[in-house]
């Protein structure tokens, strides 16, 4: 099976205590692929076999956040929404 990946190229990969999430291609070798997850530190980088089932087409697994109402999710979050305007 040839390597359907491009260094660069986004994909869906499975992160073991995190699940199915969104990885960029950073390094391509003869048969596997060394992946980064959005948003984690290189200590969480994985190196995967191009054919292994947690590595997918991106969008196979993970879905887009709409925000549809933001005031009401930053209730719900870490983060603080700021009123003040920052000029």
């Amino acid at each position: 099976m040839q390597n359907p990946y491009s260094k660069g190229d986004y994909v869906d990969c499975k992160h073991p205590s995190q699940g199915w999430c969104v990885a960029r291609i950073i390094e391509i070798k003869q048969d596997t692929v060394k992946v980064r997850f959005d948003g984690m530190t290189p200590k969480n980088d994985a190196t995967i076999k191009f054919n292994h089932p947690r590595l997918a087409l991106f969008r196979r697994h993970t879905a887009i956040l709409v925000l549809t109402n933001p005031t009401e999710m930053m209730k719900n979050s870490r983060l603080k929404m700021s009123t003040k305007s920052p000029l």
